[in-house]
């Protein structure tokens, strides 16, 4: 039990490591023009899915079980936006590839059972963020899929979508107390 709460606690303080993880393995074994492609059309997907999430969080302002954050917006309990991004990533990795998806429905479910079990989410909010995230993640993989994006479009999106999990990891461990008071729970 002590190694799940280890890791819901490091699903809290590093969200985006495991999905970088698969980004960078995606890259490496796939064609370059369609990683980029995939890469680019992920940033979309992210920014749609937290800009989606935060203006719900701000319409609803439902308290969360337990303060975990000092800024006021994502201080909110409804959607989680853990969830939301864990979970949309299986509906919009359907389509770049199903056997990836089916892949990934694990990794969404723990990522769910985390806000709950750390007491930082109610289960109306990781399900709210599950519907969210799954709608989200569905359509931007239906829609932007088969668009094609200008290349240096792309090529900027790839540099943020690997950058901006880079910086907030760093501001994390930089914040590495977080993790520690986490785990002494």
């Amino acid at each position: 039990m002590k190694i799940l709460h280890s890791l819901y606690c490091l699903i809290d303080v590093i969200p985006e490591f495991p999905y970088f993880l698969m980004a960078l393995f995606f890259v490496f074994g796939e064609d370059i023009s369609r990683a980029r492609h995939v890469l680019a059309v992920l940033f979309i997907y992210v920014f749609l899915g937290i800009l989606s999430g935060m203006l719900v969080k701000y319409l609803t302002k439902s308290e969360r079980p337990k303060q975990h954050y000092k800024i006021s917006i994502i201080s909110y309990d409804v959607p989680s936006l853990h969830t939301l991004i864990s979970v949309g990533l299986v509906s919009f990795t359907y389509f770049i590839d199903p056997k990836y998806a089916v892949a990934l429905v694990p990794v969404g479910i723990i990522y769910m059972q985390s806000r709950v079990s750390l007491g930082y989410h109610t289960r109306k909010a990781v399900l709210v963020g599950a519907a969210m995230g799954a709608a989200v993640g569905f359509m931007t993989g239906y829609l932007l899929w088969k668009i094609t994006l200008p290349e240096p479009v792309e090529v900027l999106f790839v540099v943020l979508v690997l950058s901006t999990p880079l910086f907030a990891t760093y501001l994390r461990v930089v914040n590495y107390r977080r993790f520690k008071a986490c785990r002494s729970k």
